[in-house]
């Protein structure tokens, strides 16, 4: 069993916290305000969704195994202000965070070099947007395409700090923060482990954005399958694609015994971790969908038992880490954070881990 390498208690840290790699440092920042029983935010909490914390996995591994990764965790500059279930990305080496609720200003630039925070414009949100969350988002070049809950898609251009495009209810909207490779854009949604989209890399007007969003294609049915929990388990909520690098990717996500347990015994949560390489040709079948050609390698179930019953487990962010960057056995080729819905808890990857009402959130 692994255990988890940092603890984030929620009577000092926000819950939901986004999670973040820029150059040789991990990123936490923002979240939820955690509430009592009555319903009422302790003070502690006020400034939670603000703060930004900073790890340094590198100076951890090169420590004495006895020594707490907590050390190698510092407060960084917090932000203007609280930032609310948000979407957290890395573009020209700057780390952006979009928060979303729209309360003062929702969306700030982060300078790891100075060390400071900038406001940017909001997004042009009607009152449609107010109440749908960040799920996705999509670096091409200087361009940033960012998606809501609710299908509403927007384009956010880096260098000019401008927001000027949007389209309604695409078909086929990204979960999870997609990736650019060779000039293709991969990403997951539910139900489907990869889809690859081909950009128009001078995207600028609804249109264009509308293209680019059409030229698709999706990961090959049997791969797919493979790459898929069984029908027996509940897909979780959230789900990722990793790039490892030479069109590996790895798949994890989120799934439960089908039906909540009656009897008090811990509770299972399955995380599948899988990986294909991707080919480059794709084909249309006799439905006239796309699909992208890839090789399965490698697929493991991780086994997260609770000391509650619950009926979700999140995958809140992922990252790949090569074997020759980090030599810590707490940290291996692959890291997650998984929180539970109701105990809070973050994990690592691992062979199984288990999780105690007592430690309420863990990394």
């Amino acid at each position: 069993m692994k255990s988890p390498i940092i603890d984030f208690p929620l009577d000092r840290y926000a819950s939901s916290m986004a999670f973040v790699q820029l150059r040789s440092k991990f990123y936490f920042l923002g979240g939820k305000l955690s509430r009592d029983d009555d319903g009422n935010i302790t003070q502690a909490f006020h400034s939670a969704p603000k703060n930004l914390y900073v790890f340094d996995p590198y100076a951890y591994a090169s420590a004495p195994s006895s020594t707490s990764a907590s050390l190698f965790l510092r407060n960084g500059t917090p932000m203007n202000t609280l930032k609310d279930r948000p979407l957290v990305f890395v573009a020209l080496d700057k780390i952006y965070i979009l928060s979303s609720k729209t309360e003062d200003n929702c969306f700030e630039v982060y300078d790891p070099d100075t060390e400071t925070w900038t406001v940017l414009p909001n997004p042009p949100l009607s009152s449609h947007d107010q109440w749908a969350v960040w799920i996705s988002s999509a670096v091409v070049n200087s361009k940033v395409i960012v998606a809501k809950s609710n299908g509403f898609v927007f384009c956010f251009d880096i260098y000019f700090n401008k927001w000027f495009s949007y389209v309604h209810q695409f078909p086929y909207p990204m979960h999870g923060r997609a990736v650019m490779v060779e000039d293709i854009i991969y990403g997951c949604r539910p139900g489907n482990p990869a889809i690859r989209l081909t950009p128009n890399l001078n995207i600028g007007t609804s249109n264009e954005l509308q293209r680019f969003y059409k030229h698709r294609a999706i990961l090959q049915p049997d791969v797919s399958d493979l790459c898929t929990l069984s029908p027996a388990y509940q897909p979780g909520v959230t789900q990722h694609l990793v790039h490892l690098g030479n069109k590996c990717f790895c798949y994890i996500s989120a799934g439960s015994p089908a039906g909540i347990p009656m009897d008090p015994q811990p509770y299972r949560h399955f995380v599948s971790v899988s990986i294909f390489k991707v080919r480059g040709d794709t084909f249309i079948d006799d439905h006239n969908t796309r699909f992208f050609s890839a090789d399965f390698q490698h697929s493991k179930y991780v086994v997260i038992n609770c000391g509650c019953q619950s009926n979700e487990i999140k995958i809140l962010d992922c990252i790949f880490l090569s074997s020759g960057e980090l030599r810590r056995n707490a940290i291996g080729e692959g890291l997650f954070a998984t929180e539970d819905n109701q105990t809070k808890r973050r994990n690592p990857i691992g062979d199984k881990a288990e999780g105690k009402k007592s430690r309420k959130h863990a990394m």
